[in-house]
């Protein structure tokens, strides 16, 4: 059918597999996250390497369209394409009881990828003394990325730069797209407006 996106059939399988809890995922089975024998689609880092790298795009048509998942919660989901196939989705929450309390997620096989958290202080982060090189061990940055590691998952954590220079949702948003490679087009739409607290001055 012209202009029909035809879907990665593997993107389907277990769209659940992402919603697993960090720990239980890395400890199901007693094996890294991408030996796991609990019907999660296996990923290697050759693989999220290439889609990290793969140009990438939100269809025209697409528009982020938030929905209630709580009281304070708000989803979005997109479409993640590349040459009209869809590869992945992008995943948006935001928090509207706390100032500046955004996520913006990129999966691949229904599995995360890498995770953008802008959180509200206090915040701390604590990586495992097994960290690879490059990741700290402890730091109280509030903005942060999580990117998937083949004997980690998405445990790991670093500050991000790039989030904490953004000043709203949307260069948040438009941000993330470049970090993912990510070609947004117009599919970005603010979360419910004026439903956020106010950063105090």
């Amino acid at each position: 059918m012209p202009g029909h996106l035809s879907r990665d059939r593997s993107c389907a399988r277990h769209p659940w597999c992402h919603r697993l809890g960090r720990s239980r995922a890395l400890k199901a089975g007693g094996r890294p996250l991408g030996v796991l024998n609990i019907g999660i689609v296996a990923l290697s880092q050759g693989d999220v390497d290439e889609f990290l790298a793969l140009g990438k795009e939100i269809p025209p048509a697409k528009r982020a369209r938030w929905t209630k998942r709580s009281e304070h919660v708000r989803v979005a989901r997109l479409p993640v394409v590349s040459r009209g196939v869809q590869r992945g989705e992008m995943l948006l929450v935001f928090r509207a009881d706390h100032a500046r309390h955004w996520t913006f997620k990129l999966l691949r096989l229904g599995s995360e990828v890498l995770r953008w958290d802008a959180q509200p202080p206090p915040h701390s982060h604590m990586n495992p003394p097994s960290r690879p090189p490059g990741w700290p061990r402890r730091f109280r940055d509030r903005d942060h990325e999580h990117i998937w590691h083949p004997l980690f998952g998405m445990t790991l954590a670093r500050p991000s730069a790039q989030l904490d220079d953004a000043p709203d949702h949307a260069s948040a948003f438009v941000a993330f797209c470049e970090r993912a490679n990510i070609d947004p087009g117009d599919s970005y739409q603010p979360p419910p407006s004026g439903e956020q607290l106010r950063i105090p001055s």
